[in-house]
C-alpha cells in the first residue's frame, strides 16, 4: 500500500495524445484498421443485419 500512494503520476504514451486532437481522416483510418483487427465484429454485424432483414424486424 505504501508503494502504491508514494508513486509518482506516469505521463500518457504520445499516441494516446493524438488521438485527443485526431482529425476525421485519422479516425476513419483508424476505425479501418481496428476492423482488420477484429473481424469478427464485421461478420457478427452482417448475421445480425441478415437476420433482422429476413424476419421482417426494424
Amino acid at each position: 500500500m505504501y508503494v502504491y500512494l508514494r508513486r509518482t503520476q506516469s505521463k500518457p504514451p504520445r499516441w494516446m495524445g493524438r488521438l485527443e486532437t485526431a482529425t476525421p481522416r485519422l479516425s476513419f483510418a483508424l476505425g479501418f484498421l481496428l476492423l482488420g483487427l477484429f473481424p469478427s465484429d464485421l461478420l457478427t454485424s452482417i448475421a445480425v443485419g441478415s437476420y433482422l432483414a429476413a424476419h421482417g424486424e426494424p
